[in-house]
């Protein structure tokens, strides 16, 4: 696979929407249905019920590679 062609996918991550927020923690439904109870300032700036997000879980070892993708992407664009 080529530097230009590398894309790590959307891994360790699930889509969810903001069903409540209240005083101090927000609920997310996720894709498969499952709600989650998420401490409302740790949610995005500026998030509102209905707004689609992303849930993601990393290790540092999965932090590592995603750091790795990100300078190959830098790269790519240095070069090209």
């Amino acid at each position: 696979m080529g530097l230009n062609n590398y894309k790590l996918p959307e891994k360790y991550t699930i889509s969810a929407k903001i069903k409540e927020i209240g005083e101090n923690f927000a609920v997310l439904l996720s894709e498969c249905e499952i709600e989650f109870k998420w401490p409302r300032l740790k949610l995005p700036p500026n998030s509102k019920i209905g707004d689609d997000i992303k849930i993601k879980i990393i290790t540092e070892e999965t932090l590592q590679e995603e750091y790795e993708v990100k300078m190959r992407e830098i790269l790519n664009e240095i070069v090209n």
